[in-house]
């Protein structure tokens, strides 16, 4: 399909004559040549230059000063220097040739800009006056073929644009809309017929622009086979031999808004195409489309998608992790297809370095799972990952009780077997060829739950779990004398509790420290106020696993033993029994003298010095104990000897 640009000649007055549609500015003006269709200029057209008296500088402009131009040029004297000005802003300086001709490119003219020319040689120079851009020709014009009814493409915003045939008859018109985009109905037109869509406003008409009709015929929609990725600035493919690719890129820029920049190529003979494009971000929106002939093929919208997530691990019956790489700041997402449908499973939020740790269920052998990352609200493809049927549990493990030193069972040929207690590891062996492991283990208490596995490549099985079996050892009763408040001692490890019988009736429950000692408050039972009587004490495991029963009696409150004194000494001392509260010394008569300090460890002092009795060797006294309660005191007596 060809399309025309029907150039019209602008006439300048003034020191400007126009020959063959050039605009010349020169102190002495060129041969006029009568010139076809020639468009008279208004005033504000008349006054684009102002010349400098010279006789040998000129300079002109042989483009049109049209919209949607992307180039202008012109001619000067050789090596004259041209500096080209938009809207007061100096663009570019470019110099003419020695065959006089200049030209400046890369520029896309709009309407209503201001173009000013500075042309310099030596010390000559000439300077324009400003000249405003005109109304282009239509663009952008869709291909029409001989069942078209419809001529869309861009115009000046409000201007009407007229479709006419080549002998000049309208046949149909539209006002551009905000943004310039017209659409107007047509008749159907004959093959290899011309129409000429020009549009005018405000008294001004454009250039026309020439559509050849073509004959109908079908073509295929573009395929994109590379350059499609995040980052890509060049998109290639194929499509129908000579049709034309359109392609229409949409960014979001923020708040609900978006931009879309438009490109167009031609493809050869083979049906090839490529297209420079912006780089493509994550998120971009892809529409294609080609015509031929006035027939058009597009295709469903795509969007360009992260980068797939690389280096997933291995995922078993057994794992709870899926691993991997991703880009930092988007979102892995874990996937499985139940019932044919995809079910989210885990998320993570891809770290600064690139990793992912996506927590999931256990999922069954043979089951797969996708995996993508989100980046811009826009999936990546998946990776698929089938996961492979994990380790078994170890198997024939052996009974384990508090006495116990080793693990022993089956499992798989060169796999490691983990023993963990409480969360923790406390062993670990490998399994023999023969499918064998024996681990070596410390003695566990009665009632822990040892957590059995093995693991292979980074797999490791469900664990089996044993508790440790036993009967908790007897614990041990320090002499309990009457009146004490308490029933203390110590318990085997693993005990929690202790439990105080009288008669064989639980009377009470007493706490076990970390240290394995006990204490049973009994102040209060009037069973244990009285010498002789018996009771027993049990020590209970976290699985309320009972010991045998310790029996103990009470007994008689007993007199402190008192140590040697000699005289001059600071302290008396001596030992009292469990439960004594408080220890003191008198003299014969029952005169307190001081009372001293009993220690947890049963040993006691009294202090002494400054005493006279104690200063006098052959001097009696009494250390006397009283019991917790209160209702006992035994006493000891003494004599201060010699040094």
């Amino acid at each position: 399909m060809k399309k025309n640009i029907i150039q019209t000649t602008l006439i300048i007055g003034m020191t400007i004559s126009s020959m063959e549609g050039v605009l010349w500015l020169s102190s002495e003006a060129p041969p006029v040549k009568a010139a076809e269709n020639v468009i008279p200029l208004n005033q504000s057209n008349a006054t684009l230059f102002t010349s400098m008296k010279t006789d040998a500088l000129y300079v002109n402009i042989t483009s049109p000063l049209k919209a949607w131009k992307q180039s202008i040029s012109g001619k000067a004297n050789p090596g004259t220097k041209i500096q080209l000005f938009i809207d007061g802003q100096s663009i570019v300086t470019k110099y003419a040739g020695d065959d006089t001709i200049w030209t400046v490119k890369g520029l896309y003219l709009r309407e209503g800009q201001k173009i000013k020319i500075k042309a310099t040689l030596g010390a000559e120079m000439l300077e324009t006056e400003e000249y405003v851009v005109g109304m282009g020709a239509p663009i952008f014009i869709n291909d029409l073929n001989n069942n078209s009814t419809k001529v869309t493409g861009y115009g000046s915003e409000g201007s009407r644009v007229s479709v006419k045939t080549s002998s000049g008859s309208e046949i149909g018109f539209a006002t551009a809309s905000t943004g310039g985009l017209f659409e107007i109905t047509i008749p159907k037109q004959p093959a290899g017929s011309k129409l000429l869509i020009s549009q005018a406003r405000a008294g001004e008409e454009s250039e026309a622009t020439e559509v050849e009709v073509v004959e109908a015929k079908d073509i295929l929609a573009p395929v994109i086979t590379s350059g499609f990725y995040k980052g890509s600035t060049k998109i290639s493919g194929k499509a129908t031999p000579k049709s034309i690719v359109r392609m229409h890129i949409t960014r979001e820029t923020g708040g609900g808004a978006s931009n879309t920049i438009s490109y167009s190529v031609s493809t050869n003979d083979s049906g090839n195409w490529e297209l420079s494009v912006q780089e493509l971000k994550v998120g971009d929106v892809v529409d294609t489309s080609s015509s031929l002939g006035g027939v058009s093929a597009s295709n469903e919208s795509i969007t360009v998608a992260p980068d797939q997530v690389s280096n997933v691990n291995r995922v078993t019956s057994n794992s709870t992790k899926v691993i991997g790489k991703g880009t930092p700041g988007a979102t892995a997402q874990v996937w499985v297809k139940e019932v044919g449908m995809l079910t989210q499973v885990g998320t993570q939020l891809i770290g600064s370095d690139g990793t992912f740790q996506v927590t999931i269920p256990k999922q069954a052998g043979g089951t797969k799972l996708y995996v993508y990352q989100e980046e811009n609200k826009t999936l990546s493809n998946h990776v698929e990952v089938n996961v492979v049927q994990g380790l078994d549990k170890p198997t024939n493990i052996n009974s384990l009780d508090n006495n116990s030193t080793k693990v022993t069972g089956s499992g798989a040929a060169g796999a490691i077997i983990s023993v963990k207690a409480n969360g923790k590891e406390i062993a670990n062996g490998l399994v023999a060829n023969d499918g064998r492991f024996e681990v070596a283990i410390p003695k566990q208490t009665i009632g822990t739950k040892l957590f059995i596995s093995q693991v292979t490549y980074g797999d490791e099985s469900e664990a089996v779990i044993v508790s440790v079996d036993g009967q908790l050892l007897a614990p041990t009763i320090l002499d309990y004398y009457m009146g004490s408040a308490y029933i203390r001692g110590t318990v085997p490890a693993g005990a929690v509790k202790v439990i105080l019988t009288i008669n064989d009736q639980v009377v009470r429950i007493g706490n076990v420290d970390s240290n394995g000692n006990y204490s049973v408050y009994v102040n209060d039972l009037e069973a244990l106020k009285h010498v002789g009587v018996s009771f027993g004490i049990a020590a209970q495991d976290v699985n309320n696993g009972l010991s045998e029963v310790t029996r103990g009696e009470v007994k008689e409150f007993p007199a402190p033993q008192v140590a040697v004194y000699k005289v001059g000494q600071t302290y008396i001392t001596g030992t009292a029994a469990e439960g004594t509260s408080r220890i003191a010394v008198h003299d014969e008569a029952g005169v307190l003298y001081r009372v001293g300090q009993v220690n947890e460890n049963g040993t006691f002092r009294i202090y002494v010095s400054g005493v006279e009795a104690f200063q006098r060797v052959g001097s009696n006294f009494v250390v006397k104990a009283t019991n917790a309660s209160g209702t006992k005191i035994t006493e000891t007596k003494g004599t201060v000897l010699p040094k």
